[in-house]
């Protein structure tokens, strides 16, 4: 039985209200691991991002970035669990990590999105690459 299953079981079947407590975590951890089916279990049963869900106290798209995790961040920008006061400060931590990762081809189109997009764009941006 594959993860997103026993999630689904665990929430829909058994009707377990628990897993709300740890709904933020839940949420970043389907972003970060492409656990699409995970998350749609996730927001078809109440978890709706808000500005105020923090990981180690930073945003979603910012951790995702300093972790390095390029599949993380796309999910991010595409289910705008973002703000896009953010943008600068994004743009500045992929600048940083292009600087040190042996991986800098895949890096530079979020970049360049970041860069030259409005936030409000960056959705469709991501799904063009």
């Amino acid at each position: 039985m594959g993860f997103d299953k026993i999630v689904k079981y665990i929430i829909e079947d058994l009707k377990d209200e628990t897993w709300k407590d740890e709904q933020v975590n839940l949420v970043y951890w389907a972003c970060q691991t492409q656990r699409k089916k995970t998350l749609d279990v996730l927001v078809r049963n109440g978890a709706t991002w808000t500005k105020d869900w923090k990981i180690e106290g930073t945003s979603f798209l910012q951790k995702a970035v300093i972790d390095g995790n390029l599949e993380g961040v796309k999910t991010i920008m595409v289910k705008e669990y973002f703000e896009a006061n953010e943008r600068m400060y994004v743009r500045i931590l992929v600048e940083a990590h292009i600087e040190i990762t042996t991986a800098k081809d895949i890096w530079e189109p979020i970049l360049k999105i970041i860069k030259d997009k409005d936030p409000s764009f960056w959705k469709n941006a991501i799904r063009e690459l």
